[in-house]
């Protein structure tokens, strides 16, 4: 790996946290905003101890920074993907911006869901789908990516939501009687007024879940 010169690294405070990176980093994209900012034609507000000023959110900064670094997108557990994507337009970094757009398309839309019944959703990828109001009672969406999916008012009986991914994601109001969301990931998601009678979430993660005047009575 080629040293980088003790010039070419750089500080940036970015709301309040500061990164260190490289000049090299921050111009992968040469149409980017980032390029734009800390190439040598455009000149940046600095503070006290010299770094640059971005007044943005570094939660959402840290993996636009990590991929103009490593050509990876990581987003952590808690952090919300279209906070990211947002910050990704932002700064018009479009590689990141094409990366997130085609991983956040969902193998159906509310449309195919309407029209295509039945419809086998176990292994799909439904990241951000909006499905509320629907009837979808005995269902199956084992292994199923739903990301912020959106099932508010949905009639959801009897169905197999098995070792899902669905942070983030909205129940609120639902009918989920006696339905099966056993080692699924439901972090940040909300179940508010949710009647989930004999409902299983054995060895389900609900960190920083909502269940306000749910009826979570088992079964």
């Amino acid at each position: 790996m080629a040293k980088v010169e003790k010039s070419q690294w750089l500080r940036i405070n970015v709301g309040g946290t500061i990164f260190s990176t490289t000049k090299q980093t921050l111009l992968f994209d040469k149409n980017s905003m980032l390029a734009k900012m800390f190439s040598s034609t455009m000149s940046s507000e600095k503070d006290d101890t010299g770094a640059y000023l971005l007044d943005r959110d570094p939660i959402y900064f840290r993996p636009v920074l990590n991929f103009l670094r490593t050509g990876q997108l990581i987003i952590d557990e808690g952090v919300s993907s279209e906070g990211v994507f947002l910050e990704a337009k932002f700064f018009q970094i479009t590689a990141l911006i094409d990366l997130m757009e085609a991983k956040n398309r969902p193998d159906l839309t509310r449309r195919d869901v309407i029209v295509r019944r039945p419809v086998n959703f176990e292994s799909l990828r439904l990241a951000n789908v909006d499905l509320s109001g629907l009837s979808l009672q005995k269902q199956s969406f084992d292994y199923a990516d739903l990301t912020e999916a959106n099932f508010e008012r949905c009639q959801m009986e009897h169905c197999s939501i098995y070792k899902v991914e669905a942070p983030n994601s909205i129940w609120v109001s639902i009918v989920g009687k006696y339905s099966d969301f056993r080692e699924s990931n439901l972090s940040n998601s909300h179940f508010d007024r949710a009647n989930l009678i004999g409902a299983n979430f054995s060895a389900t993660l609900l960190k920083n879940g909502s269940f306000t005047y749910s009826n979570c009575t088992s079964g």
